[in-house]
């Protein structure tokens, strides 16, 4: 237990050390203290961005939601988790579109369990493109959006 909290102090320091030596001009040493403890207890078992209702985007930004939001507001997503049940908690509607079928299922179960009501919820499979592998990642005209 006591190595857990060693190796989570010493990831703190070496993140911080790395926003101030390769991000000076965006780095705030007391901004990015205030998310320590959410970013501490997140890193407890049994915590994860479901059960935490949380997106998988830096702290900074989910208070930057958070002051956004508001319940009248609908929300589109293109993929689905922690994020859904977040936006869930603070719109009047969510529409999510999941690729994944077993994440679908899961959070599905997820959103049933925890009586979430504010989100439609769609599974739409990937459409297989025969072409792939003769499309060049350089040519913007290779692929459809």
């Amino acid at each position: 237990m006591l190595i857990n909290y060693v190796k989570r102090v010493y990831s703190l320091c070496r993140e911080t050390v790395k926003g101030i030596v390769y991000y000076p001009q965006y780095f705030s040493l007391r901004q990015n203290l205030s998310h320590v403890s959410q970013w501490w207890t997140s890193l407890d078992p049994g915590h994860n961005s479901m059960v935490d209702a949380s997106p998988w985007i830096c702290f900074a930004a989910i208070r930057e939601l958070k002051m956004f939001l508001r319940p009248d507001m609908n929300v589109f997503e293109y993929g689905s988790g922690g994020s859904t049940l977040f936006f869930s908690q603070r719109c009047r509607e969510v529409i999510s579109v999941e690729h994944h079928k077993e994440w679908y299922e899961r959070v599905n179960q997820h959103l049933s369990v925890t009586g979430t009501r504010n989100v439609k919820y769609f599974f739409i499979a990937p459409e297989p493109d025969s072409l792939f592998a003769t499309k060049d990642i350089a040519r913007p005209d290779d692929f459809i959006f």
